[in-house]
């Protein structure tokens, strides 16, 4: 996953004038206003990543406490450390 699994492409508009009645903002005040934004969904990406780690451990551990192998037909939580 990671940036890796994100669909992005870079786009650039060379000699392009904007007229102003279209501008979304202040005239180059475009990348404070990204990293502005960025701030802001920080806490709600991280909230979200804290959920799926969360899920993965309850899914991972209910795997353990049901898990076995062919060489021992124990559970794998009930193994003892050799």
């Amino acid at each position: 996953m990671g940036p890796a699994g994100l669909n992005t492409a870079t786009i650039t508009f060379n000699e392009t004038e904007v007229p102003a009645e279209n501008l979304l903002g202040e005239e180059n005040a475009g990348f404070k206003l990204a990293m502005m934004t960025l701030d802001r969904t920080r806490p709600g990406v991280a909230a979200m990543a804290v959920g799926i780690a969360r899920a993965a451990l309850e899914f991972a551990a209910e795997y353990s406490r049901s898990a076995s192998s062919s060489a021992c037909r124990s559970p794998c939580t009930r193994r003892s450390a050799s």
